[in-house]
Parts: C-alpha cells; sequence; structure tokens
C-alpha cells in the first residue's frame, strides 16, 4: 500500500513538472511569436516610400508626378520648356543641363531629343556627358564611386533621338535627415560640339532604375 502512495506520488511530481514545462514553452512560443509579428508591423508601418524631387536653380522642390498606387515610386519628366532644369552656355559652345535631385533612393536619368530630327551628321558630333554631385551639407554624391560615375559613356545627341540613359545612380542622395535642399545633389549634363545649341531641346526623365 506504501508502494502505491509513494509511485502515485512520484506520478504527481511527474505531471506537476511537465505542465511546468509545457507552460514554459507556450509562453516562449507566444514570445517569439509576437517579436516576429511586431518586426513585420515594424517594417511595414514604418518602411518609407520611395521619393524623388526634383527643380531647377532658385526653383522649388517638388514631386514631378504621383503614379496611381500611394506605395508606388515617385518620377517624372522635366520639361526645358517649365522652371525644373536651367540651360547655360558654356566656353567652346558648350551647352550644360543642370537640375537639382533629392531622394531617399538610387535614381536614373534618362534623355530624349523632343521636336523635328535634324541631320544626324551633326547630331552625332554632339557629345553627351552627365555627372552628378552633392550640393547640399547632408547630401552625398548619387553614385558609390563618386561626381564622376554614373555617366553613361560614348553617347552622343543623336543617340537621345529614340531616348537613352544618360545617367545611373547607385544609392540616394539623402546622407542624413534634413530639408530637402540640404539632401540634394546637383545633376549636370554637358553636351560638346559644333550643333550643341541643339540640346535646349532635351527632356529628361527621372525615375528609379
Amino acid at each position: 500500500m506504501q508502494d502505491e502512495d509513494e509511485d502515485s506520488e512520484v506520478e504527481r511530481r511527474t505531471s506537476r513538472v511537465f505542465a511546468v514545462l509545457f507552460a514554459a514553452a507556450a509562453g516562449l512560443i507566444a514570445m517569439l511569436n509576437a517579436r516576429a509579428y511586431a518586426d513585420v508591423t515594424h517594417a511595414v508601418r514604418f518602411a518609407a516610400p520611395a521619393r524623388i524631387l526634383v527643380w531647377a536653380e532658385g526653383g522649388a522642390p517638388v514631386p514631378a508626378a504621383d503614379r496611381a498606387a500611394p506605395e508606388a515610386l515617385i518620377a517624372g519628366v522635366l520639361d526645358p520648356a517649365g522652371a525644373a532644369v536651367r540651360f547655360e552656355d558654356l566656353a567652346d559652345g558648350r551647352v550644360m543641363a543642370s537640375f537639382y535631385v533629392a531622394s531617399n533612393t538610387a535614381f536614373a536619368v534618362e534623355a530624349r531629343l523632343a521636336g523635328a530630327a535634324s541631320d544626324p551628321a551633326l547630331l552625332g558630333g554632339v557629345r553627351v556627358e552627365a555627372s552628378a554631385d552633392a550640393a547640399g551639407a547632408a547630401a552625398q554624391a548619387p553614385h558609390s564611386a563618386g561626381p564622376t560615375a554614373g555617366g553613361a559613356p560614348a553617347l552622343t545627341l543623336a543617340d537621345l533621338t529614340a531616348g537613352a540613359r544618360v545617367f545611373t545612380g547607385d544609392r540616394r542622395t539623402a546622407l542624413r535627415p534634413g530639408a530637402p535642399r540640404s539632401q540634394a545633389a546637383r545633376v549636370d549634363v554637358v553636351f560638346s560640339g559644333p550643333g550643341a545649341h541643339l540640346a535646349r531641346s532635351v527632356r529628361f526623365d527621372i525615375s528609379v532604375p
């Protein structure tokens, strides 16, 4: 009889130990699940959508166009007839188009020559060189290899009749928190050659690569 009581006591103690272990395991699983859910919720809730702002010297930073979905990327077309691009005559007949970009994502610049087609030989003699460098105190060059990197090699104005990418960045312009102007990079596209004046009809498309 005593042996049976001892066996029952052992069984009760074993059952209590298993119950404690089971409760602890269940609590740990619940905690891990809650933490995983919190991480996912945090990432989804607080992840900022990609933003690209553009403007010309003296202009106001504006998103050029919003896509349909609110989480979609921002991109836009810079028309030389508007205020977003500044064209400047340089020495030796060169022409430079310049504008500012502030972004929290990498961006690319495509260019297209608008208007009636000109002499292909004349257009083929105009070289196109793009560069981008930090312009604000809270900005960085939009290409990790420096301000002279990211430009497409061996482009001419003839290539722009069908549209061509002239610059591709690999990182955001914003280096640290700040106002858009302080996070901006300046993009310069220089056209050199006898027909460089035709570059004033070029339109630029700024988008996420």
